[in-house]
């Protein structure tokens, strides 16, 4: 379904830009037009726990933010793990459940999100319900508000970035979703959101090993 961006000049579909109508000096279209397939990408690797396609649709802001979840998994006490977002402590404990500590600390940016991807830390469900509505660009960066699938603002917004030449977009704020479809799915479960991620790990790896994966790999 195409659509339009406040100034009339860019087109648009669910993958954000596809091209300006004509030529506009600023705007919302910001002097130019661009491409960004980022979006929907993501949202396929995801479902297809394609980490590497996941890794190829992000900004490096959000890649950034990756190695700091290594850092973490290395490094972070148990009550600082707990302080996190419920997505952010799953990736930390399943890192730690998944690699050792020098395999870990030798690992890239881009390795540790396909590993996230690949475990299916990201809510599939949270992204079935993210649709893009109206976009701003401003030169080499742009921001596209985030509404439902039943059309509902959600308050949030995703960045775009371009990076040689491509755009590539910052899930961050998706986290938000996921942490959300978390929370109703230990509701659910008449658990809390601390009883399900416990649960959550002890499916995964075993209820002896859930002690050892609240510790720092490194000691």
């Amino acid at each position: 379904m195409w659509r339009r961006c406040g100034s009339g000049c860019v087109l648009l579909d669910r993958r954000g830009f596809v091209g300006c109508h004509h030529h506009c000096g600023g705007g919302s279209c910001g002097g130019g037009a661009g491409r960004s397939q980022g979006f929907e990408d993501y949202k396929n690797a995801a479902r297809a726990k394609d980490g590497k396609g996941a890794v190829q649709a992000m900004s490096n802001k959000m890649l950034s933010t990756y190695l700091e979840l290594k850092e973490l998994a290395l490094t972070s006490s148990e009550e600082q793990t707990a302080r996190l977002g419920t997505t952010w402590r799953l990736v930390v404990y399943t890192l730690r459940a998944e690699f050792g500590a020098s395999e870990l600390r030798a690992m890239t940016s881009a390795d540790v999100v396909a590993a996230a991807v690949e475990k299916g830390l990201i809510s599939e469900g949270a992204l079935d319900r993210v649709l893009l509505g109206s976009i701003e660009v401003n030169g080499d960066t742009a921001k596209a508000e985030v509404t439902t699938a039943d059309g509902q603002a959600s308050g949030l917004a995703l960045e775009f970035t371009k990076e040689f030449g491509l755009w590539k977009f910052n899930p961050e704020p998706l986290l938000y979703l996921g942490d959300q479809a978390f929370e109703y799915a230990a509701e659910q479960q008449g658990l809390t959101v601390d009883q399900f991620v416990d649960r959550t790990l002890s499916t995964l790896y075993g209820a002896d090993r859930l002690p050892g994966l609240k510790q720092p790999l490194e000691r």
